[in-house]
């Protein structure tokens, strides 16, 4: 049996718990702090149906490539935080570790995001344009290529499109990522309930 999901509620440790600590105050893990897989599968749920609120919600329709880029980018770092949260033992808001977006896929890659060999390297190239888009005025309309290439289905017909078409191609491409990403931490979670012994 496994124990890699094995989850409680808990805090890292304050100053004032180490000061409670010394002064007696007992401290640990109690059988209420642990969440239970029945919490965990309903939390599965609930990240299914706020991915698609927030998908429908911060999208773009037109073709603002910049506008577009960084509503991309906050989706995908939605989805890094909550495959951080649902991986980690202890379960409490990832937010206030202020990890940045190449932080978060290290963490994700440690705690065993799949090897994809196109999904961290093209999170990357998402990170440089959301760079530019947010710290410049130009963006590099070659490195949305490049992006859209890792997933088109003809390589060759990336080169020639219009802002327009790159817009739709990367509004489809986030969606493509996004759900992938929901469909590893579905797989992995439900791998983990199966071999502790719960059956489907």
């Amino acid at each position: 049996m496994t124990r890699r999901f094995v989850r409680v509620r808990r805090g890292r440790p304050t100053l004032a718990d180490a000061e409670a600590f010394l002064l007696g105050r007992p401290h640990g893990v109690w059988k209420s702090d642990y969440v239970s897989p029945k919490e965990r599968l309903l939390r599965l749920a609930e990240l299914r149906s706020q991915l698609k609120r927030l998908l429908r919600a911060n999208l773009p329709s037109g073709p603002r490539l910049d506008l577009l880029i960084l509503k991309a980018h906050l989706l995908v770092e939605f989805m890094l935080t909550q495959y951080i949260a649902l991986r980690s033992y202890y379960e409490y808001d990832v937010s206030v570790e202020r990890l940045t977006f190449p932080q978060k896929m290290a963490v994700a890659h440690i705690l065993g995001y799949p090897l994809d060999p196109v999904l961290m390297p093209s999170l990357e190239l998402l990170n440089r344009l959301r760079n530019q888009v947010a710290h410049g005025f130009e963006l590099d309309r070659a490195v949305i290529d490049r992006f859209l290439r890792l997933y088109a289905e003809d390589p060759e017909a990336v080169a020639d499109h219009t802002d327009r078409r790159r817009a739709g191609d990367l509004r489809s491409t986030l969606r493509t990522i996004v759900w992938g990403m929901l469909g590893v931490i579905e797989a992995q979670h439900v791998e983990a309930y199966e071999e502790r012994g719960h059956g489907a």
